[in-house]
């Protein structure tokens, strides 16, 4: 009924549709709309906000709106309560301090922090907008189901990847059943993720397939949805113009330039549409059913640059400015001074980071060795994934990457480090921490009290990003044996900015032909220079 657009929420796969338009309603009259409404075939309700994900989510789609809009929640002298959904009847789990003293429950977007809510308890009798939900489960849900830290990320981990080149988002949707290529687009399109409307993949460089190849790859204890080897993927159409080929956004205007596609006669005037699996393409018909699709969130425009296929390229994957390996952990060290933001924005933003099938994180150190080894190559002040969690105890944690949960040190006024099993690294500088009100670890380049960690408040800061292989640590215990000793090898960091790869470890380039025949053709990789395509009658 109503005009206002629908969006698909990748975390819990729900959908979402904000009547702006609509006068603002009472309480009453904006239940009775919700549950009149349907989409797919499901019921809608006033929205529940369950989670710290879908909060964030939430705040991040609709981060221009202004004003307050109702939650399906009541309030009474006992307590605060979902009345609607899944988890009706369930106390609200948020660890929100809810101002107000009326029946009724309303958010509104929090600008002044890091895409968040506000809830209070208000009449029911107020008139605020309303925010519908329509929510795919059968039956009912646990009450409390997740975890509610909100300056903890792991939204979407596993589901969402960044790719540190072009910044853009990239996920692997997987439905029940097999999906065309017109159904495949238009619920990517519904798709939002960080405030940005998705659309099926356009590929528009070799590094960019290079990366999403390296996404496809990745273990499948480790990813939601992993592929296996012969599942495919639609990414998006090719269509000509002109002399050439444009990949095709989701309202079919023009995008970039599809150089992957090598035109010529027959070819003038035929659309084709792509697949993937994890190590080659295929033209499919657009009726054709396959096993999903890859979505993008593009933050990024830039279309790269005409590719020319030599027997090997170069690719500066990462586009940061400081990016070096350590021979010690195994891992990708990058920090970028094109972002200075909070503890808390830091550790959410690398969480999504995916590099040469490494998962990003905020970097943790447990050992003397581990930080030695990377310090020399640091040339700024940068957040580290360190957290004062308990602030009456002043206990730090780490809380980012495989070492999430680790207690490591207690006290102010300097304090000690803490004795798990071992003695955990001492890291801080002699005369740190120092300050109750500092929750957040940084670490620092100069030799001002050493080249060690400062307790911190958040500020606006540089951050220091660690990929390590499949974000999975080796280590058994939080504070290794002689975590404190220094480095018995001698250990670099070498940068690794440019990585040469041979063209034969992708797919060769499409070479355009006739579809007007039954079989398909198929491209295939081969070791030469040289596209091939081999004849099958699978599609």
């Amino acid at each position: 009924v109503y005009s206002e657009p629908i969006y698909r929420n990748p975390f819990n796969g729900n959908y979402y549709q904000f009547l702006t338009s609509y006068l603002q309603v009472d309480y009453l009259t904006a239940s009775t709309i919700t549950t009149n409404e349907y989409f797919n075939g499901i019921q809608g309700h006033l929205v529940t906000i369950e989670t710290s994900c879908e909060n964030r989510w939430i705040a991040e789609t609709y981060k221009s709106f202004n004003g307050s809009f109702w939650l399906g929640a009541l309030s009474n002298s006992t307590s605060d309560y979902w009345n609607i959904g899944p988890q009706s009847g369930c106390n609200i789990c948020k660890t929100y301090s809810l101002s107000g003293t009326g029946g009724s429950i309303a958010a509104r977007i929090d600008k002044t922090k890091f895409y968040t809510t506000i809830w209070e308890r208000v009449s029911s009798s107020f008139n605020y907008n309303v925010l519908i939900e329509y929510e795919d489960t059968n039956g009912t849900e646990s009450c409390c189901f997740e975890s509610t830290n909100e300056n903890l990320g792991g939204c979407s981990r596993g589901r969402i990847w960044r790719n540190p080149a072009n910044e853009n988002y990239y996920e692997v949707v997987i439905p029940s059943s097999p999906i065309n290529f017109t159904d495949s687009r238009d619920d990517a399109s519904r798709r939002t993720w960080a405030g940005k409307q998705g659309q099926l993949a356009t590929i528009s460089s070799l590094c960019e397939w290079d990366w999403i190849s390296n996404m496809l790859n990745l273990n499948s204890s480790f990813v939601l949805n992993s592929l296996s080897l012969s599942q495919r993927l639609w990414i998006a159409k090719i269509s000509p113009s002109g002399p050439n080929y444009y990949w095709k956004n989701y309202d079919d205007t023009n995008e970039c330039q599809a150089h992957f596609f090598v035109g010529s006669p027959p070819c003038i005037g035929i659309d084709y549409f792509i697949s993937t699996t994890k190590e080659q393409w295929y033209l499919q018909n657009e009726s054709d059913l396959i096993d999903g699709y890859i979505v993008e969130y593009n933050f990024n425009s830039d279309c790269g640059t005409t590719i020319t296929f030599t027997s090997n390229y170069s690719c500066n994957q990462i586009n940061m400015a400081n990016v070096f390996c350590s021979s010690f952990t195994n891992s990708i060290y990058s920090w970028d001074s094109k972002y200075s933001i909070t503890w808390e924005k830091s550790l959410y933003y690398t969480e999504f980071l995916l590099l040469e099938g490494y998962g990003g994180y905020l970097a943790t150190f447990r050992t003397k060795c581990e930080w030695d080894t990377i310090v020399n190559s640091l040339n700024s002040n940068l957040w580290i994934g360190g957290l004062k969690e308990d602030l009456n105890n002043h206990i730090f944690k780490w809380r980012s990457g495989p070492d999430n949960g680790c207690a490591f040190w207690q006290g102010i006024s300097r304090g000690n480090p803490l004795n798990n099993s071992n003695t955990c690294y001492d890291g801080f500088i002699s005369t740190e921490p120092n300050n109750p009100s500092k929750n957040y670890l940084e670490g620092w380049h100069t030799d001002f009290g050493g080249k060690k960690w400062n307790d911190q408040i958040s500020v606006n800061t540089y951050f220091l990003v660690q990929y390590s292989p499949l974000w999975i640590s080796t280590e058994t215990a939080c504070c290794p044996i002689n975590a404190n000793d220094n480095c018995t090898t001698s250990y670099t960091t070498t940068l690794c900015n440019t990585i040469l790869k041979p063209l034969s470890n992708l797919i060769n380039p499409l070479i355009c032909t006739s579809l007007s025949n039954t079989p398909t053709n198929t491209p295939t990789i081969s070791n030469s220079n040289t596209p091939t395509t081999s004849q099958s009658n699978t599609p």
